[in-house]
């Protein structure tokens, strides 16, 4: 897994959104920037983990959670994220790793 690096999100005058390095930490690479939709499914030990904020922090991803169920035997985070493809993979990767079901939720 690669280290977070500062990026800054950056348009073409064709509207695509492209992710640039500023320069903190960069790889000197442009990765194009997609958006999924994930749906988590947190056992009961998990539920105190934060791994929403750790794929912001490890993998760079901006997240938004847009439905959640959480109760105190499990629950549910329907989860987009926004990044680049690579990143996003193995985001998935780690998450399963940890011990989540992850579907990626087809647009």
């Amino acid at each position: 897994m690669e280290p977070p690096f500062c990026v800054r999100v950056s348009r073409t005058l064709a509207g695509a959104r492209f992710l640039k390095p500023c320069g903190w930490r960069c790889r000197g690479t442009i990765a194009a920037v997609v958006k999924a939709r994930l749906h988590l499914t947190f056992p009961e030990r998990l539920l105190s983990v934060p791994v929403v904020h750790r794929l912001g922090t490890d993998f760079g991803l901006v997240t938004n959670i847009r439905r959640a169920n959480l109760e105190e035997s499990g629950g549910w985070i329907i989860l987009e994220v926004e990044g680049g493809e690579g990143r996003i993979a193995d985001a998935i990767v780690w998450l399963a790793d940890q011990g989540l079901q992850v579907d990626r939720i087809e647009d």
